[in-house]
């Protein structure tokens, strides 16, 4: 039922709109296969070629030709790319901060620059948010976060994380403050209000435009909130928010 789904959406939609807006290509392989296969699609999703490739176990899908389909989207693209390019890393690096044990490697190879490594985490089941924190933010904001882990056990809900130690965060900048419902990252502006005014007050005058650093990870069961109200499933309506 929709108040217990636990997943973050449907393969075949992603899949369908992709296609709709780039020339997408699979490869894969499943444990047993001899080898793998390569799937091209057209941009209406049919499969259009089939043909066996050498690959190892697990799959790739690769984007070529990004809004090709929609020329003025794709102009609107190319004029804000720098804009659209910090977005896209800044998810990126939300993903990696809260599933710790996925392996994450970007990288970005502009012209013909070397490639550039965006981010990069071991994952595995011995991984932990504090090692993808260290790999993803750096060293330097790792040693000025304090670690937090507040149980709300009347909503059934508890918040871990990571948060900068008083007098410690970044002037002005909340691009580090990282929110996430059950391992998705999600936009909570009202808990982000609360947490900066908070660590305002823990601060000194000198320190009024200073913001903390946070990645917290709300875990809460799925029938409390409701993450289908915009389309990139960023905006979530809470039973408890007033209590969060």
């Amino acid at each position: 039922t929709p108040q217990g789904l636990n997943t973050f959406g449907f393969r075949g939609e992603a899949l369908s709109s992709l296609c709709a807006l780039a020339h997408v290509s699979v490869v894969t392989c499943t444990q047993g296969q001899e080898a793998g296969v390569r799937l091209e699609y057209a941009h209406s999703g049919q499969l259009v070629s089939q043909e066996p490739c050498p690959r190892a176990v697990g799959t790739t899908v690769a984007l070529k030709a990004l809004f090709s389909t929609l020329p003025v989207r794709h102009k609107e693209f190319l004029r804000n790319l720098k804009r659209e390019y910090a977005k896209l890393v800044g998810l990126l690096q939300a993903y990696a901060l809260v599933a710790h044990q996925v392996r994450f490697l970007v990288t970005n190879q502009a012209g013909k620059a070397g490639r550039q490594v965006l981010v990069s985490t071991q994952g595995g089941v011995n991984n932990s948010m504090r090692a993808n924190v260290v790999t993803v933010l750096g060293n330097k904001v790792a040693d000025t976060l304090e670690a937090l882990e507040v149980e709300v056990p009347d909503l059934c809900m508890k918040i871990s994380g990571y948060v900068s130690k008083a007098a410690a965060g970044v002037k002005g900048d909340t691009s580090r403050q990282f929110f996430s419902i059950n391992g998705r990252p999600v936009d909570l502006p009202k808990a982000a209000k609360v947490l900066n005014d908070t660590y305002r007050s823990l601060t000194s005058a000198a320190n009024a435009g200073v913001k903390p650093v946070a990645i917290l990870d709300i875990h809460m069961p799925p029938n409390t909130y409701d993450v289908n109200v915009t389309p990139d499933k960023r905006k979530v309506f809470m039973e408890a928010e007033a209590q969060l």
